[in-house]
This record gives structure tokens, C-alpha cells and sequence, in this order.
């Protein structure tokens, strides 16, 4: 069994997650790579930081590319780059919380041709002005343990952190006319289950440390919903908001509530960006703001 760790980041210094994952991988005596797939950054003491851990390790390496690629782009160079039969995909504003992580991962691959964990919070929120992302991820993860999960008919892939098997990856890549932020992994875990593929997960967490402000959360998710839209008609099948939108279209109702929140749009994302953000206008928002766009 070998696994090949893929790190894509961009302006992001991950180097202590590198190292938590160099000492698990050698105290299991597997053969491993580790690869840092850097996106193109512009912050060269980032870069620099880089290069010194990598070169901790004979098995680590950082993979630089001057032009950003995106985040499908930068994963299908590194898995083209990757030798090893497993592939083990994470982001680089992770924290790795469980002794055991590599050695799940690997114990599972073994059964399954895809794997994921699930994303957990840190113990309190960072700050009051993140509140809104933490919270967020708060509500998500509550609904979904790795048992619900594999219960599901079509259980979906987090490319936050997913294992697999490198020759199925060679055959299935992500879509990289996904430029910018947002549903690249809702492409490629639609076309994985199209060939019948499915995601089997565990329960061993991995910690999301990129906490965002509100604001650079909003923005972020307003960068998403224009994705969104240059792809709607792939993605309609798989993301809720596109129901939501074409039951609106059914029912003939669409342009009335686009008239209707449009004056509001200002207004929620306000409170949205504040330090008394409710999470509860967030879809409202995302709503009006796809109608609106």
C-alpha cells in the first residue's frame, strides 16, 4: 500500500500541517510522497517557508506553477505528478486532530475506490467577526456524520480531504474550466457517480482552520454563486439553490421574487458582514443575490 499526500495552497504557509503528516507517515512504514502543489503565490516569504520544510524530507517535494491554475487545475497537475496508487487530497488550511488520520485513510482505501472524513470545527471561533463561517460549518457539519452520510443514495464528496485510488483519478479528473471558487467538487463528484462511483466515509475528522471574516466569507460565497451561474445548467441536478431556482421558474415566480429582494440585497449582506451576522439570511441572501445576477 502506497499513498501519495497532496497539498494544493495558494498564498497559505502549511508548513505544520506538512510536518504532522511526514511524522504520521513514517511511523507507519508505508511507502509515501508528500507533494505541495503551490498555485502560483505571491508571497514570497510563504513560498520560502515552503521550500525549507519540504526539504525536511527526501519524500517531500514542493510543486511550484507560476500561473494559478485554479482549484481543479492544481489537482490535476499534482495528481498527474503523484506515482503513488493512492491519492490523498487535502487542503492546505487543515489541521490534522487525529493520531490515527493516515492510518484510517489507508485501512479504508483498501475497500472503497474513494474516501472522505469529515470537517470539524475548532473548539471556539477564532474571533467575533468569523462567526458567520464558523457557524456555518457548525450547522453543516451537525447534519452530517459520516454513518448519515453513507446512508445516502448519492453521498457527496468534500474535496476538503478525500482519498483515491490513483488509477481511477488518471481516468476521472476534475473539470478545470472551473476557474474560480466554488462547485468544482460538485462537478467532480457528478462525474464520479455518473461512471457508478461512490464515497464511502469515516469518521476521522479533520480540523478547518481558514476561518474567513464575514465579509471575505460573503465574498467568497457571492464568487461561488457566479460559478454557479456560468454553470448552471451542468450543475442543476446537484445543487439545491438550482431546485430552488427552477421551482421558482415553474411556478412562474422567479422575476417577482428577484423584484422583491432586490432592494433587501444591500441590506442583508450588511448584517451578513457585521459582528451580529445571522446565519439564518444567508440563503435568503444567496438567493437573491443568483436571481439578481
Amino acid at each position: 500500500m502506497s499513498v501519495s499526500i497532496l497539498i494544493p495552497t495558494y498564498n497559505y504557509d502549511c508548513s505544520e500541517l506538512i510536518k504532522v503528516l511526514l511524522n504520521q507517515a513514517n511511523s507507519l512504514g508505508e511507502e509515501y510522497e508528500l507533494i505541495v502543489g503551490d498555485d502560483g503565490s505571491t508571497d514570497g516569504n510563504i513560498v520560502n517557508n515552503l521550500i525549507t520544510t519540504c526539504s525536511i524530507s527526501k519524500n517531500c517535494r514542493l510543486l511550484r506553477v507560476k500561473k494559478n491554475l485554479g482549484r481543479a487545475g492544481i489537482r490535476n497537475r499534482m495528481g498527474h505528478e503523484a506515482s503513488k496508487e493512492n491519492l490523498l487530497f487535502m487542503d492546505s488550511d487543515a489541521e490534522v486532530v487525529d493520531s490515527n488520520f493516515l492510518r484510517d485513510y489507508i485501512l479504508a482505501i483498501k475497500d472503497h475506490p474513494i474516501v472522505s472524513g469529515f470537517i470539524s470545527q475548532p473548539p471556539e471561533c477564532p474571533s467575533i467577526d468569523m462567526m458567520l463561517r464558523y457557524n456555518y460549518e457548525k450547522s453543516y457539519g451537525s447534519h452530517h456524520s459520516a454513518s448519515r452520510l453513507n446512508k445516502m443514495t448519492h453521498p457527496p464528496l468534500s474535496t476538503f480531504c478525500f482519498m483515491i485510488k490513483k488509477e481511477l483519478f488518471d481516468s476521472v479528473q476534475f473539470d478545470d474550466s472551473f476557474m474560480d471558487y466554488g462547485y468544482e467538487d460538485v462537478m467532480y463528484g457528478m462525474r464520479l457517480r455518473k461512471l457508478g462511483y461512490r464515497v464511502f466515509y469515516i469518521d476521522t475528522p479533520l480540523q478547518h482552520n481558514g476561518m474567513e471574516t464575514n465579509s471575505k466569507f460573503i465574498e467568497k460565497t457571492e464568487r461561488a454563486l457566479r460559478t454557479l451561474k456560468k454553470h448552471e445548467e451542468e450543475l442543476k441536478d446537484d445543487v439545491h439553490l438550482l431546485h430552488v431556482v427552477n421551482e421558482l421558474h415553474k411556478f412562474r415566480v422567479a422575476g417577482l421574487v428577484r423584484i422583491v429582494l432586490k432592494p433587501f440585497l444591500s441590506k442583508l449582506r450588511n448584517n451578513l458582514c457585521s459582528s451580529d451576522a445571522k446565519l439564518r439570511w444567508l440563503n435568503v441572501y444567496k438567493l437573491g443575490y443568483y436571481l439578481n445576477s
